[in-house]
């Protein structure tokens, strides 16, 4: 059963989680970030489309721009974790995590501004107050979908080097030529005692 997330944003305890349910939410993380990047795209064209309707239609179109462009990147950043679940995590997947998280913060912040600067107060047409409440509220819930990447990171660093294969783990005994007809890769051995000690 995989773990479930925490109904508050940021609220996802990763303590003890298997690799295997981290990588349950990260395929549910990349989707939720097509589909937004998706969704944006088709407000854009909203927004272009009813241009003259609004007070600021070249902050709005910005706003999207770049949540829309923040939503496909995060969606490329997620499909090279997944793989990384696959062959191994390494050092730099959680600097990717936690630079992920950092922006995650840093646009909810944007989403914020974007509210309380061209929605809360009066519109020049009231027809479009659905259209930016949608825009806003879209890209607010996918910021806050991915707060839990900050509590993500200190799990997935005791992945690092960690290799689950099954590749990896024979190279530890091989029939080689040796004393007794097999040989130990002590290299490969000290690298699990490492990687164990770091758990």
């Amino acid at each position: 059963m995989v773990r479930p997330r925490s109904i508050f944003a940021g609220g996802t305890d990763y303590s003890g989680v298997p690799l295997e349910d981290i990588r349950e939410h990260l395929l549910e993380w990349r989707e939720n970030c097509r589909a937004l990047g998706e969704a944006l795209g088709q407000y854009q064209e909203k927004v272009e489309f009813h241009e003259e309707m609004l007070s600021e239609p070249i902050e709005v179109l910005r706003f999207v721009s770049v949540m829309r462009d923040f939503f496909e990147l995060s969606k490329t950043d997620f499909d090279r974790l997944v793989e990384a679940t696959n062959s191994g995590v390494k050092a730099a997947h959680v600097e990717l995590v936690s630079e992920m998280a950092d922006a995650a913060t840093s646009k909810d912040k944007y989403c914020v501004t974007f509210k309380r600067e061209f929605i809360l107060g009066p519109m020049k047409d009231e027809s479009m107050r659905g259209l930016l409440d949608n825009i806003y509220a879209d890209a607010r819930e996918g910021v806050l979908f991915m707060r839990d990447l900050d509590n993500l990171k200190f799990r997935l660093r005791t992945f690092v080097d960690v290799h689950t294969s099954s590749t990896r783990k024979a190279e530890l005994v091989g029939l080689r030529p040796g004393l007794w007809g097999f040989s130990i890769n002590l290299k490969e051995m000290w690298r699990r005692v490492k990687a164990w000690f770091k758990q």
